[in-house]
């Protein structure tokens, strides 16, 4: 009789403590929206269609969201857009509080300062660049007017701190290039046919009969 008795003790408290609800931490109606619920209950995460349309918040309380493989964008806590990519690499654009660069198939690139942002102290630098590859490139240097460049290849320009060299100049190229590295000066008039260096190195060649 006591095994029974106890029996009936514990399921009259069954019977009368209130039932416990779990936490949801998804919601299925694939091929439409899941949603992932966070801890706190709260959506953490939305698809449609599988992966290709999504919203997600991550931990930091960014939110990424977009289709893919058309678009996809980012916006920090504050709502700010701080990445997106279109088709990429068709388009590209990244940004923190103070920066921003943004990119079309990696041949015509900008980046620099955003307006409101504060202006740099010190020795740092971080210029404002606007290059279409292989024919327009410059450079605006603020903290360092020495570094500031333009040029439009092949007409004429100069660049400096660029592809190995200290400075790259040259005017209706191939006709006259000249190029500075490790403080050795070559000019080439024209391109690649004559060319004398001095400075650091010194040398000549006239191409491609001898040189030295």
């Amino acid at each position: 009789m006591l095994p029974f008795r106890l029996l009936a003790f514990f399921g009259l408290i069954a019977g009368i403590a209130p039932p416990v609800r779990t936490a949801e931490i998804e919601r299925n109606f694939w091929p439409g929206p899941v949603t992932q619920f966070d801890s706190r209950g709260e959506p953490a995460s939305v698809e449609v269609l599988g992966p290709l349309l999504f919203k997600k918040t991550n931990a930091e309380g960014a939110v990424s969201s977009g289709a893919r493989p058309f678009y996809v964008q980012t916006r920090n806590p504050n709502g700010e857009l701080s990445q997106a990519l279109f088709i990429y690499p068709l388009f590209a654009y990244a940004a923190d509080t103070e920066t921003f660069r943004w990119s079309i198939f990696e041949l015509v690139k900008r980046s620099g300062r955003k307006e409101n942002a504060p202006p740099l102290k010190g020795s740092f630098t971080d210029p404002d660049v606007f290059e279409v590859w292989p024919f327009w490139f410059s450079r605006k240097d603020r903290q360092d007017p020495a570094a500031s460049y333009q040029a439009l290849f092949p007409i004429a320009g100069t660049l400096k701190n660029r592809f190995g060299y200290q400075s790259l100049s040259w005017t209706l190229f191939p006709l006259y290039v000249r190029s500075e590295k490790r403080d050795a000066i070559t000019t080439a008039t024209p391109w690649p046919i004559i060319r004398t260096t001095r400075g650091a190195a010194t040398g000549f060649a006239f191409w491609p009969l001898f040189g030295w």
